[in-house]
């Protein structure tokens, strides 16, 4: 079905695709007044633009307008931000460049939306508490920096860890890492620990072999930690 989004509307984490018009001028999305898109996937929408943008406020964040059969955007074409936008220009930090989409519409590895859109548009100003912390596929929304689109690029393993500590941590306590769920475990899996100051660049700590890693938290130390399986060659993260 097509969608219209009224005034001042939000489409947040949608797949819209595969929908067919008769007639000109028809829209997947039609946004008016201060409506927004934000990291949607709108593609393959036959006969039809992706977005019919109708006010100049209106906008398109962290998403992807493609392959749809007459185009991107109808009207207003300047309200994409951070968004693959089909025949756009590259102004906002925006592409227009093939998403390199699966053919689920996932992102593949080679895709040039992972890590291209804008926290700031889905985190900010508390949006987390109202859009959710998990994308249409329920994985977790922010990876290092968010993607374009309704998915997050994922090489997470199902395997999920947690600390024995949560609040109040103080310098020179004791921290440990573990596994939850145990039953995801396979006796092939090596294991990897890593740690990150920024949750973008990731190092492996040295000897944190096991299927748990306890640290010292300093004023030095690392902001984030993750568990890294290599199964069979692949690797993925907790």
């Amino acid at each position: 079905a097509v969608v219209y989004n009224g005034s001042a509307g939000r489409l947040v984490n949608c797949l819209i695709a595969q929908n067919r018009r008769e007639g000109d001028n028809g829209s997947a999305v039609r946004i008016t007044s201060s409506g927004r898109i934000i990291n949607c996937t709108i593609v393959d929408n036959a006969n039809m633009y992706g977005v019919r943008a109708d006010n100049s406020n209106a906008r398109v964040y962290n998403s992807i307008v493609y392959g749809n059969g007459k185009g991107g955007l109808l009207n207003k074409t300047d309200v994409g931000r951070y968004s693959c936008i089909q025949g756009g220009g590259t102004s906002n930090h925006c592409i227009n460049t093939n998403p390199l989409l699966n053919s689920d519409y996932t992102l593949s590895e080679d895709s040039p939306c992972v890590d291209h859109g804008s926290d700031e548009y889905y985190s900010g100003s508390s949006n987390f508490s109202t859009y959710g912390d998990v994308d249409l596929a329920g994985h977790h929304r922010i990876e290092g920096v968010i993607d374009m689109g309704a998915y997050e690029f994922s090489n997470k393993c199902e395997v999920r860890i947690q600390s024995n500590k949560t609040t109040n941590i103080r310098w020179g306590d004791e921290v440990e890492f573990s596994i939850v769920n145990e039953d995801a475990v396979d006796v092939r899996d090596v294991f990897m620990w890593q740690s990150s100051s920024d949750g973008v660049t990731w190092s492996t700590i040295d000897g944190a072999i096991e299927d748990e890693y306890q640290t010292q938290i300093l004023k030095t130390s690392p902001l984030r930690y993750r568990l890294g399986i290599v199964r069979d060659g692949d690797v993925c993260f907790s």
